[in-house]
């Protein structure tokens, strides 16, 4: 009997878990590093090395990272959704969008593959 490997996740389902996840942190006024293994799951070494770094500075962050936004709003607690991921090679591009109605919240995010999985490695305003 032939033994199959497991199914990588595709990036855009990572990307909304990711997103389902950490707007639902920002509603309980917690921080990814309050659960570092989730935080890990979802997130690239680097970028994780990188916030880190911002956070640390003298000038800190002026804005969330993930979410591009001093806050979250409402609307986007439950209302998560991402485009089809283009992938090439190791990297992949998806469009997150939080909330519904008249003001959605779109954000790009690019993976990379990572330790076997898709993971975060940057995010951009759309």
């Amino acid at each position: 009997m032939a033994v199959t490997a497991p199914r990588l996740k595709a990036p855009d389902a990572v990307a909304r878990d990711f997103y389902t996840w950490y707007v639902g942190l920002m509603a309980h006024d917690k921080e990814p590093t309050d659960e570092p293994q989730v935080y890990a799951r979802y997130v690239s070494k680097s970028l994780r090395a990188s916030i880190a770094r911002q956070i640390a500075s003298p000038d800190g962050m002026e804005a969330d990272y993930f979410v591009k936004a001093q806050d979250y709003m409402d609307s986007w607690i439950g209302h998560v959704a991402s485009t089809p991921a283009i992938v090439r090679g190791n990297a992949a591009q998806t469009v997150v969008t939080l909330g519904s109605g008249a003001k959605p919240w779109r954000l790009s995010v690019r993976l990379a593959k990572e330790d076997g999985g898709w993971k975060i490695a940057s995010v951009s305003r759309r």
